[in-house]
């Protein structure tokens, strides 16, 4: 056929397509969309239809019996399952002397898989049913999760179980894991952005803080496949633990399989991380300055502390983040750096509200070398001037309408809406609690956002960090605070290693493990005092407080004859019941500093000190003498103390779990000579309020 006889024909099907929608439009008495047909004089003439609310589907809760929530949302639109696990651990547990843990953990299991299927094995079969499994570690929590297609689900959960719950960490790919980090490692700062959102949160929170603590060469290398074994059987485990369902499922018989595989799993034995929850409060401005010779652009990150969403204020500073620095190119940091100034190509600001941490303030931009100083300078009026002169109704009300419309592309389809749901469940939110943000930015006035925002905003004491040329700057910075230089890699190397005696070496290499398990040697040296709470059976509960480095108070807060034993400085004393009873004679202080210096914490914060002579007869047994003491104890595989021994019996210490930075136990077994074993459950604080006047000696 001509070219032409198409083009006729084409042009007739259009002609009868449009009467016919002319004829549909004629008979309903409107236009196509069923409004008041047009033309109209402005646009703002032209009716809309009024929408329906939208209501997501919501997914189904049920909890087994041993605390497992699964949450499970039907979707038959392909015939794919996916199912994810998140488990109460991640990077902010790892022991600080082996950052890495959790992710060489995760990375392990998937690529060294289980004994019935080895990861060699393992990849074939999920190649050959187009299966997907995966696990990752973040920072709070691990994910283990697989996508099938729906009639392989029960064979990929089978192997998914023993991958969760029995992996093996073969000495090979734990190699492979450990060498992809280390490379990993090497490049970490090839994206200056990357790397100054990385540095500024260590500067602004402190390199000890576990918040932030990033991998090291060293404490990869430290991790032995005894460590990985261990972290996985005390970590891994049901307690919070979550499981999501999506796809097309039967939901009765796909509810009964997963309790049968996690309805009984048993909960973690490692005590859940304790962790500092609020951000740093700064008093001034302050400067961290990294120095990167040769780079043509600088990256400056500005941050301040915030909340977390659960506060009454965060709607009005999440509103407030869209007026000043979120949302494209409505915003007003975008607005004067990008749009008047042309100092970047992009820049913002926002609180970043955390589920469970305060959270931050953060304001952002990357520009030339020539122009960092200017750029600082003009973020910070920026701040003021929201600040200090509020926001214009209209500007105001575009910001609104912006962050409301954009809220809808987060529920627009069921697996983001299950996703959704999941994150609240997991943290503790009311699964409504996006809804009542968005009534709340609803109803807020102009002037109550700006409130909120002066109330949770001083730029007068930020935290700035810049990462460039500082050769090249436009200006000295230390007009914004006092300038910190800052590397943004810190050279660590290996401890010497005496060679008195092969005994010596090997106790020196047990001491870097037993430290590194236990937290890492910076952490006991900024650990100066301890809190532990003791329970047993027919005993306490008692408290007490150890402060290095001979410091301790003792008391049965809930005992009926109320006491507090005390010693400071060699001198020691009992007061009971609010009254001195006995100033200690020099036996007891004798006996009582012998007690002392064989508590587990004072022995650990003595060798993060290097005070002990040390001696290693053999490979898991330390001895430590000290000022004409000597002690000795057991280190197990995994690094930590199993046994402490001294001249009248031995303690033995189960169920570790981090404190704060440290790794202490949560329970010890005292057994003395010729005696029953008596069973002490601890709970542990580092740092604690510690009051002078504890220890000063009662008048006569």
């Amino acid at each position: 056929m001509k070219p032409w006889r198409w083009t006729f024909l084409l042009l007739l099907l259009l002609s009868a397509c449009s009467q016919q929608v002319q004829r549909q439009t004629q008979r309903r008495g409107g236009s196509v969309t069923g409004l008041r047909p047009g033309p109209w004089a402005s646009i703002d003439q032209v009716p809309v239809p009024e929408l329906s609310e939208f209501e997501p589907r919501l997914p189904e809760r049920i909890v087994f019996p041993n605390g497992v929530t699964l949450l499970l949302l039907q979707d038959s639109s392909r015939p794919i399952i996916e199912l994810e696990l998140r488990m109460r651990t991640g990077s902010w547990n790892d022991p600080r002397d082996l950052t890495g843990m959790s992710e060489m953990v995760a990375e392990v299991i998937r690529s060294g898989g289980s004994e019935s299927w080895p990861g060699d094995r393992l990849d074939e079969e999920l190649g050959a049913l187009g299966a997907d499994v995966s696990f990752t570690a973040k920072r709070d929590s691990t994910e283990a999760s697989f996508e099938c297609l729906a009639s392989d689900f029960d064979h990929v959960l089978s192997i998914f179980q023993t991958l969760v719950q029995s992996p093996t960490f073969p000495e090979d790919k734990v190699e492979l894991v450990r060498g992809q980090l280390l490379a990993a490692l090497t490049a970490r700062n090839n994206r200056a952005g990357e790397a100054a959102s990385r540095e500024s949160m260590r500067a602004y929170y402190g390199v000890g803080d576990p918040r932030v603590r990033r991998q090291e060469a060293h404490t990869i290398e430290n991790i032995g496949v005894v460590d990985l074994k261990n972290f996985h059987a005390t970590q891994y485990g049901s307690r919070r633990a979550l499981l999501t369902l999506f796809g097309d499922f039967e939901k009765e018989k796909s509810v009964a399989t997963l309790e049968k595989v996690f309805g009984n799993w048993p909960g973690q034995t490692a005590q859940a991380a304790k962790l500092p929850i609020v951000a740093p409060l700064a008093e001034k401005s302050q400067v961290f300055l990294a120095h990167k010779k040769g780079g043509n652009q600088t990256e400056i990150r500005l941050l301040h502390h915030g909340v977390r969403r659960s506060h009454p204020d965060y709607p009005a500073l999440h509103l407030g983040s869209w007026i000043l620095g979120v949302g494209g190119f409505g915003n007003r940091m975008m607005t004067r750096i990008r749009r008047e100034l042309g100092l970047a190509y992009g820049a913002g600001a926002a609180w970043t509200g955390s589920f469970e941490q305060q959270g931050l303030f953060q304001s952002w931009c990357a520009t030339k070398n020539e122009t960092t100083a200017l750029a600082i300078r003009e973020m910070v009026l920026v701040m003021n001037a929201f600040l200090e002169e509020g926001v214009p109704s209209r500007e105001f009300e575009e910001a609104r309408s912006r962050l409301l419309n954009a809220g809808v592309f987060d529920v627009d389809t069921p697996a983001e809406v299950l996703s959704r749901t999941a994150d609240l469940e997991f943290y503790g939110y009311p699964w409504n609690f996006y809804e009542q943000v968005s009534s709340s930015i609803r109803s807020l006035s102009p002037e109550e956002t700006i409130a909120a925002c002066r109330r949770h905003l001083n730029p007068q004491n930020i935290s700035v960090f810049v990462l460039g040329d500082s050769s090249a700057f436009d200006s000295d910075l230390s007009e914004f605070g006092s300038v910190t230089p800052w590397a943004l890699e810190v050279s660590k190397e290996e401890p010497s290693v005496e060679a008195e005696s092969n005994e010596t070496a090997q106790a020196q290499k047990l001491v870097r493990h037993l430290l590194a398990s236990h937290g890492g040697v910076e952490a006991w040296l900024e650990t100066t005092a301890i809190w532990c709470r003791i329970q047993a059976p027919e005993l306490g509960p008692f408290e007490v407080w150890l402060q290095y480095p001979s410091r301790s108070r003792l008391t049965n807060p809930e005992g009926e004859n109320h006491f507090v034993e005390t010693f400071v400085d060699g001198s020691g004393w009992t007061i009971q019941s609010g009254k001195p009873t006995e100033i200690w004679d020099s036996s007891k202080i004798t006996t009582h500093e012998n007690l002392l210096s064989k508590k587990l914490p004072f022995v650990l914060m003595r060798l993060a000190r290097s005070e002990y002579k040390l001696r290693s007869p053999r490979e898991e047994l330390l001895i430590l003498s000290f000022e004409g003491t000597e002690i000795s104890m057991i280190v197990g595989k995994d690094g930590l103390c199993e046994k402490l021994f001294l001249e009248d019996g031995s303690y033995r210490f189960e169920d570790y779990g981090l404190v704060g930075s440290l790794m202490l136990p949560k329970r010890s077994i005292w057994t003395p000579k010729d005696q029953p074993e008596v069973k002490f459950q601890l709970e542990w604080i580092t740092n604690p309020e510690i009051l002078p006047l504890w220890f000063e000696q009662p008048g006569e």
